[in-house]
Parts: C-alpha cells; sequence; structure tokens
C-alpha cells in the first residue's frame, strides 16, 4: 500500500512538477500582491489534488492548465477540465458557513466549534475530489456526454455528482459531531442497568 502511495506521488510530482511550481508561485504572488482570486487559486489545488488521485487509483493522467487529459496512448481516452465554478469554492464557503452555524448553536465548548470549523475546509476538499472521481470514472467507462454532459447542457449525472459533494460533506460534518459529543468532558454518564 504504502509503495503504491509512494510511487503515485512520485509520478504525480513528476508528471506535474511545473503545475505545482505554478499553484505555489500563484498564491504567493496573489497573496503579497492582495489581489487573490479564490476561485483560481482554489481549482489549482484541485486540479493538483485530483491529478494525484486519479494517478494513486491507476489511472494515468496529464495535467494542462485545469484540464486533466488522458495521455495520447490511453485504451480510454478522457477529458475532464475542471472550471472554476467546478473547483469547490463555492460549497467550501457554503459549507464553513452551515458548519460555524451548527458549531455555535450545537456545541457548548469552544474547542468543539473550532473543530467543526476547521474541519469543514478538509471535508469540502475531500467531498469535490470524491466528485471529480467520480465524473472521471463516468467519462471512462460511460463517455463524456453521459458523464459531463454535451456543450453547455451538463447531464443529469454531472449534477447529480454536485448535489452528491454536499452529501457527502454533511454525513462527515454529522459524524465528526458525533464524535465530538462521545469526547467532550461533561457528557452525562450513563447509569448501568442492573
Amino acid at each position: 500500500m504504502f509503495e503504491r502511495l509512494r510511487s503515485a506521488l512520485r509520478t504525480t510530482y513528476n508528471a506535474h512538477r511545473g503545475a505545482i511550481l505554478a499553484a505555489i508561485s500563484t498564491m504567493v504572488w496573489a497573496a503579497c500582491v492582495g489581489g487573490l482570486n479564490l476561485e483560481t487559486g482554489f481549482g489549482l489545488v484541485a486540479d493538483l489534488l485530483f491529478a494525484f488521485s486519479v494517478a494513486l487509483i491507476g489511472v494515468p493522467n496529464v495535467l494542462n492548465g485545469t484540464a486533466i487529459l488522458s495521455p495520447p496512448d490511453a485504451r480510454a481516452p478522457f477529458a475532464i477540465d475542471i472550471a472554476d465554478p467546478c473547483s469547490g469554492i463555492r460549497s467550501l464557503f457554503a459549507l464553513v458557513m452551515m458548519a460555524a452555524l451548527a458549531a455555535f448553536i450545537l456545541y457548548r465548548h469552544t474547542w468543539q466549534k473550532l473543530v467543526i470549523i476547521v474541519l469543514s475546509v478538509p471535508l469540502v476538499i475531500l467531498g469535490n475530489l470524491v466528485r471529480i472521481l467520480l465524473l472521471t470514472l463516468a467519462t471512462i467507462h460511460f463517455g463524456e456526454a453521459f458523464a459531463l454532459g454535451v456543450n453547455d447542457h451538463p447531464s443529469w449525472f454531472h449534477e447529480g455528482a454536485g448535489y452528491a459533494v454536499y452529501l457527502i460533506n454533511f454525513g462527515s460534518l454529522l459524524g465528526v459531531g458525533w464524535l465530538l459529543t462521545k469526547l467532550s468532558p461533561d457528557r452525562p454518564a450513563t447509569k448501568d442497568r442492573a
């Protein structure tokens, strides 16, 4: 398992070294200048994570800007373009706001509130990663028209995968919330039945 992970990391880094440096330099430059376009920066990060994840499951890919492409000699060619609206930034804002609201309503301790809010960010990234992986696998196995749609009309599968992100995120937050209630030091003690 670790050998496969190390191989995927090495392959992704070697194949996308320029994109990794471009993403880092773009975010550093934007932070220094103050003109950070969050959709573009988040999209670059999403592209890199996606390219790594697809390589991890054994699908070779090439990163070209925001497009993830199959190599020219691929048995099942695919092309996925992660446009700015699909980068996950909108679901990031929505879920962080919902997590903050839920945290302040449901939890008494500051540490519980902070855990929920901070964990909402990687959960959004994970949910969006699952969505992009679903779309890629559907493109490979069922074709681009099924998975993505045609022209400017997304398919039902593409739309459904977008809603699945929210289900994954909310389910994950519920799981984290359940765990936090179990770890709470002032949790009411359960009575043993004799």
